[in-house]
């Protein structure tokens, strides 16, 4: 099996990606907010909250909220973390206090950090999928909680966190809800059928590895299973992502998000800014971090 497609363009064509997210979110409302308690320490400056919310398939889900005292209704940043680095502490998220900016962010649900699980039931019952879809739900929550000014959502993502959220922004542009800019940092899961072709799964794409050394060694569900994971592919859903400008970095020595998987992603973008670093790998960049600031301060008023 060898990939079908050319960097700047998609495999969607093939597909009913649109169609099937469509159909899985048309009734996805904004989540219901079951609890919102303080942190254990609070500033002058900011209140710091834990969120717990409801996902679409019941999940007490959770998110850290950091919102300015000062400023009654602020512009909010929904931030993505990667996905095997844990949440960011309060003291990272409290940067974009410094934006005038509430800060989200999401906690991902227990998951077995494998591309693969729930793949057999096809896209409906991909723990990616529903991933993608928790992502979404934060999104629309963001969109109503009180804290909030109205239509000024911002989004950021690191890795893991930047395909799940280009994934959730595109969903919930398609739905709606409109965001004013993105900024990710080397987003994966994407073309997970090229990076397994070329032997280099690293992250959580080595779980294809062990998917096909122990379930699969003859290689003969690969079709099957590459079609799935295209539905949670944000190559085959960032075209819907029509309003915000999106500043995109990569690290031209990432092993894990590919560099060559990533410009195929890019390219697929409506308004997308690149920023290249030559000589960094899957790591925080402080320079990007820097940018991302600058970046989103136009719209944080």
């Amino acid at each position: 099996m060898m990939s079908s497609f050319a960097a700047g363009t998609t495999k969607k064509a093939s597909l009913d990606v649109d169609i099937y997210w469509t159909l899985r979110c048309a009734d996805l409302e904004a989540p219901k907010l079951l609890s919102a308690e303080d942190a254990p320490y609070q500033t002058e400056v900011a209140h710091y909250q834990v969120l717990t919310f409801a996902g679409s398939d019941g999940y007490e889900l959770k998110a850290r909220l950091i919102s300015p005292r000062r400023i009654p209704h602020a512009p909010c940043v929904i931030d993505f973390y990667d996905g095997e680095r844990g949440p960011r502490g309060w003291h990272h998220l409290t940067r974009w206090i410094a934006l005038g900016c509430c800060a989200l962010q999401p906690v991902y649900r227990p998951w077995p950090e494998d591309l693969t699980a729930g793949w057999e039931g096809g896209s409906d019952t991909l723990v990616l999928n529903q991933l993608v879809e928790d992502g979404v739900s934060a999104v629309l929550l963001a969109e109503r909680l009180p804290e909030v000014k109205y239509n000024r959502l911002l989004l950021y993502g690191e890795g893991f966190g930047g395909g799940i959220g280009l994934s959730a922004a595109s969903i919930a542009e398609m739905l709606g809800t409109r965001l004013k800019a993105v900024s990710v940092l080397n987003p994966y899961p994407t073309d997970a059928d090229y990076v397994w072709e070329q032997d280099r799964c690293e992250g959580l794409y080595e779980s294809l590895t062990r998917f096909f050394r122990d379930q699969d060694p003859r290689g003969k569900q690969a079709t099957k299973l590459f079609e799935t994971l295209d539905y949670a592919d944000p190559a085959n859903l960032v075209d819907n992502l029509l309003t915000p400008p999106v500043q995109f970095g990569t690290s031209e020595m990432d092993t894990i998000a590919l560099p060559e998987t990533q410009d195929r992603l890019a390219q697929v973008i409506p308004h997308c800014q690149r920023i290249t670093y030559p000589k960094w790998c899957h790591e925080r960049v402080n320079d990007f971090e820097d940018a991302t600031l600058e970046f989103f301060q136009p719209y944080c008023s």
